[in-house]
């Protein structure tokens, strides 16, 4: 099948196919890579990255001392980090409770909590985990009270989800989000990974809009609402070859797997059902004296399920220092024939670095439109705001505000607002 004309409004031009401007794009900016900037270190992990964030657990100082909670915690990440050095083990458990108010209907909330269980084993060798690892990632979801955020998005009248949280319909679920061998081949510069995959912690990343358990609450900045690929987790094949400069990736993965199926689903792997995900970047090491930046490029295409129709996508995702304390995000993603609520969505911001001088603290604001894959909908768009404290080295706590415009299924209101509140647990 060919892929489809997807980004015609975009470029003022009546058609453009996307495979061969992407092609070329991607000569492109492999040419500019090797041409003009040095390497830097890529956030090859996503939402998965605090695993590796965190074996400098040192470095997490908090506003809090805690007396004895911080002495009972400081042996605690010692004793981790003498086991993954002796083992090839490392492991990370991750709770982030998380509240949303909105005083537009009655003081309507939501609550939900998120526990992730994120594991690497060096089998091959302890001290270098690219020789050969098996990365876990496992979530366990769940609503606390009586609206999941399924309710409270009904509630507020929005397409858009204002959390990441939702167990509709059901109040709680768990499932192996990650669950794959990877190794490194001639000097790191070829990377696989062969299993069950989510390409959150693999493509279309974003050193500045991680996650909603971590910067931005909104999946509108923090995810892809438009790619099929970021609803979808199933067996397949990645594969990334990295040069001083620049990368490139590409993904393979079954396009019917059931969701419900806790670990891997097997049996749809001879539909012959398939879905396409490829991405070229730079990862400029310092861009005109600011510091460093990545520029991603994905395309992706998906055969047709016996649920939904083939979709092609075409995404940016460009993050960006702003000297040793700011930096900035631009996102964009461009869909047809999507299953997805957006087929469309654009997202911006930036986030402060130590705020008043405190050294992980982090103020962000951000700013997205999406259109609605649905023609009768009105667009929508909205501002994030958020402020993460490091309360302690295993404690953040955050606050912030959403304002949405334009409420999709609400044509006399303006705006909906919701008040939200964070507390992230790592240990």
């Amino acid at each position: 099948m060919g892929c489809r004309t997807i980004i015609s409004q975009l470029s003022g031009v009546s058609e453009i196919n996307v495979c061969r401007p992407a092609i070329r794009l991607w000569g492109l900016l492999g040419a500019l890579g090797l041409a003009c900037f040095v390497q830097a270190e890529p956030a090859e992990y996503g939402e998965a990255q605090v695993l590796i964030d965190y074996t400098q657990a040192e470095s997490k100082l908090g506003h809090l001392a805690m007396g004895p909670v911080t002495r009972a915690t400081d042996r605690y990440f010692e004793f981790k980090s003498n086991a993954a050095a002796s083992t090839g083990i490392n492991w990370l458990i991750e709770s982030a409770p998380q509240y949303q108010v909105s005083p537009d209907n009655g003081w309507d909330n939501t609550a939900n909590n998120e526990t992730n269980l994120i594991a690497q084993w060096a089998v091959l060798d302890p001290n270098d985990a690219g020789r050969g690892n098996l990365l876990v990632w496992y979530q366990i979801s769940s609503t606390w009270g009586g609206n999941t955020t399924s309710d409270f998005q009904d509630d507020l009248a929005v397409l858009s989800p204002p959390n990441g949280g939702d167990t509709a319909p059901g109040k709680s679920r768990d499932l192996a989000q990650h669950i794959a061998w990877e190794q490194k081949f001639s000097q790191d510069r070829w990377r696989i990974q062969v299993g069950k995959l989510t390409s959150r912690v693999l493509m279309n990343l974003n050193r500045y809009a991680v996650s909603d358990r971590e910067d931005f609450f909104t999946p509108m900045i923090v995810n892809n609402p438009t790619a099929h690929y970021t609803a979808r987790i199933g067996l397949g094949a990645f594969v990334e070859y990295s040069r001083p400069g620049w990368y490139a990736s590409a993904m393979v993965r079954d396009a019917d797997a059931d969701l419900s199926k806790r670990f891997a689903d097997f049996s749809s792997l001879d539909s012959g059902n398939w879905e396409y995900v490829a991405e070229s970047g730079l990862k400029p090491d310092d861009v005109l004296g600011l510091g460093a930046g990545n520029y991603r490029v994905t395309v992706s295409y998906s055969d047709a399920t016996s649920g939904t129709d083939s979709t092609s996508t075409v995404s940016l995702s460009f993050d960006q220092d702003l000297g040793e304390r700011l930096g900035a995000y631009l996102r964009f993603a461009t869909a047809d024939d999507t299953f997805r609520a957006f087929e469309r969505r654009i997202a911006m911001g930036v986030q402060l670095k130590e705020p008043l001088g405190f050294r992980n603290d982090r103020v962000g604001i951000g700013y997205w439109w999406g259109s609605p894959t649905d023609d009768a909908l009105r667009s929508e768009s909205g501002l994030d705001l958020f402020w993460k404290l490091q309360v302690a080295r295993f404690l953040e706590a955050s606050a912030g505000l959403q304002v949405i415009f334009d409420p999709a299924f609400d044509t006399t209101e303006d705006t909906a607002t919701v008040a939200q509140a964070r507390l992230r647990f790592v240990f």
